[in-house]
Order: C-alpha cells, then sequence, then structure tokens
C-alpha cells in the first residue's frame, strides 16, 4: 500500500497478497481469476477468458475503476481506461506475487486510483532462470499453452522471454 516493503498488517490500507504458492497450485487461464473469491472483491465472470474485477463501487463489462499494473506499469488499455483480464502480459509461470490494495491509493499512484490498485509482480530473470514449458486443455476445446524463457548475461543483465496461445469455444 506504501510502494516499499512492509507487512501486510502494518499497511495503511487494506492489502491482500496472492502468494507464489497459492498461483502455482491453481493455474487459471488469466491473471485476474486469481482473486475470485477475496474478501472485498466483486468479480465477475462473462465467458472462458473475459472478467472484471472491482474492489470499490459498481462492476460491469467496461469497468476500469481498478488500477492494473504488472510491475508498476499500466496494464489496463489506457485509451479507454478498462481493464481486460487476458490483455494483461502475464501467465501464471511468469507471476511471482499479486498485490491488491482495496481502497483509495491516489497519493501513491496518481488518480487512477481512487477504487484500488492491482500490482501483478513478475518473476525476475535473475532469481528464477531456466525455461518452463505449459500446456492445458479443458472444456469448450480449451487450449492453453506456452513457454518462458529467463537468462541472465554478466551479473547486471538480465532477460524474459515468453509466449502464450490461448483457443477455446466460448458461447
Amino acid at each position: 500500500a506504501s510502494r516499499t516493503l512492509q507487512k501486510a498488517s502494518e499497511a495503511p490500507a487494506s492489502v491482500t497478497v496472492v502468494e507464489p504458492r497459492a498461483i502455482r497450485e491453481a493455474p487459471k487461464n488469466t491473471p485476474l481469476e486469481h482473486l475470485r473469491g477475496l474478501a472485498g472483491v466483486d468479480y465477475a465472470q462473462y465467458g472462458i477468458a473475459q472478467q472484471n474485477v472491482t474492489t470499490r463501487g459498481f462492476n460491469n463489462v467496461f469497468s476500469g475503476s481498478l488500477l492494473t499494473l504488472t510491475d508498476y506499469r499500466p496494464a489496463g488499455v489506457p485509451s479507454l481506461r478498462v481493464n481486460i483480464g487476458y490483455f494483461v502480459p502475464a501467465s501464471n509461470e511468469d507471476i511471482d506475487r499479486m498485490e491488491l490494495v482495496r481502497g483509495p491509493g491516489s497519493a501513491l499512484y496518481g488518480p487512477n486510483a481512487s477504487a484500488g490498485v492491482l500490482n501483478i509482480i513478475t518473476r525476475s530473470p535473475f532469481a528464477s532462470k531456466g525455461t518452463t514449458l505449459f500446456l492445458a486443455s479443458g472444456e469448450r476445446s480449451l487450449l492453453n499453452g506456452g513457454v518462458r524463457h529467463a537468462g541472465t548475461i554478466g551479473e547486471s543483465f538480465g532477460y524474459k522471454i515468453s509466449g502464450q496461445y490461448f483457443s477455446a469455444n466460448d458461447w
């Protein structure tokens, strides 16, 4: 909540952290699905990969009230000010943790954070070197597969490359 490392019990706002273990043990189609069932979260799903999350106010198809960030950079569609979960550039294998601040955060994150902040923190290439492949299938011809590779060159340059394919028959 204060953009510095601190215990959730000492934060000046209501904060929930989705830990790496929870993300690895229950992979989802999109990162926003990890927020389903959290206290104070209004989660609406209207398709296989289409969902919307709000923490304050009303939820609707094009809600952009929750400021969604990936590594402290905006992850929504800025021209429309809308959050689209399947546009978030992170797969389950690349997410380290998710931090959800329920309540206003404009003082730290700017004017678009009046209804809360979701920050998706990805794994560092320095701490997670190597290649990961994943493949999932399910009902309605769901097929989800991808690859993530991370490495370093020297001690001060890290890189990661990832790609994902998602296909399903929706209604």
